[in-house]
This record gives structure tokens, C-alpha cells and sequence, in this order.
């Protein structure tokens, strides 16, 4: 994670998590982010067509942010996952952290 985070010093990232991650918002970057909360009721819809829309994805074993990644258009979408989970492959362009 931190190679890519070196690599990509320049984008902006969206974090979407129940929780707010104050560790991860510190080591990325406070202006770098944005912190959504993704599965609230209300905007659970169009949280998750805005998570659709991204190239790079990590996630961890949610569902919501499975299927948010496996809705996304973007042919060349990287979706980075836990080696925990690498039983969970059916991604094209899948990478470990």
C-alpha cells in the first residue's frame, strides 16, 4: 500500500467505512481525503453508484464494497484485496496488500 501511495502522491482519495478511520486518513493525507459513511439506509444507492465509479479500489471482506467495485465500468479498475481473502478472486485485475 504504501508503494502505491508513493506512486499515486497526487490523487485524491475517497474512503467509504462505518467507522472513520483516523489512522489511515492521518498516514494518506488529511486534505488528501474524503471520508464517506456507505451504509447508511438513506443514501446507501447512491453511495454505492458512487463507489462504482473509481479505477483502484482496496477492500476488505464487505460485501457493499464487493458488489461496488464488481458494478464499475472501468475496464482497467484495479481492485487490491487482502491475502486474507484471495480465496475470493473473480476480479480481472486483482493485486494483494
Amino acid at each position: 500500500m504504501k508503494k502505491f501511495i508513493k506512486k499515486n502522491k497526487f490523487r485524491k482519495f475517497v474512503i467509504f467505512s462505518i467507522k472513520k478511520p483516523d489512522k489511515l486518513i492521518k498516514f494518506l493525507g488529511k486534505n488528501k481525503t474524503t471520508f464517506m459513511k456507505p451504509n447508511s439506509k438513506k443514501d446507501a444507492l447512491k453511495n454505492l453508484s458512487i463507489i462504482s465509479n473509481f479505477k483502484y479500489y482496496f477492500i476488505d471482506n464487505s460485501t457493499y464494497h464487493w458488489w461496488g467495485a464488481w458494478f464499475s465500468k472501468n475496464e482497467k479498475k484495479i481492485v487490491f484485496i487482502p491475502r486474507k481473502n484471495s480465496n475470493l478472486l473473480f476480479y480481472k485485475n486483482c493485486k494483494y496488500y
